[in-house]
């Protein structure tokens, strides 16, 4: 996790690239975990979307897609719901996440760097 890097614009915050700090990013997917101490019951809601993200250096344009399954790995909290939201910068071509944490009452806000070694599981499609 990185020190999450904001720019005061008056009215709202731009979030900016924990590798080069452009604002330049652009949102392309959203992970929801639902989950709690109690209930034995998760939830991962996982929406890809049609933003074109750069791999090799060339952009490559995605098909949207929604995946729903229990599995809670990447979750910021560690016992309850949470948010990831990846990005990549146009500034540098390099991936991030956004991520929105529940932990002890408190909402938590933090941002981290993907590295390109780092595996994604496999999703399910939902039928």
């Amino acid at each position: 996790m990185t020190k999450l890097l904001l720019e005061d614009r008056g009215d709202v915050l731009a979030v900016r690239c924990p590798f080069c700090e452009s604002t330049a990013l652009h949102h392309d997917e959203v992970t929801v975990f639902e989950r709690s101490e109690v209930a034995p019951v998760k939830l991962r809601v996982d929406i890809r979307g049609v933003d074109a993200e750069p791999i090799g250096g060339e952009l490559r344009t995605r098909f949207p897609s929604l995946h729903v399954d229990e599995y809670m790995g990447g979750n910021p909290s560690d016992r309850h719901s949470g948010v990831r939201i990846g990005m990549w910068c146009a500034g540098c071509d390099k991936r991030s996440v956004f991520m929105i944490a529940q932990h002890a009452g408190q909402t938590l806000l933090s941002c981290g760097k993907v590295l390109p070694w780092v595996q994604v599981p496999q999703l399910r499609e939902v039928p």
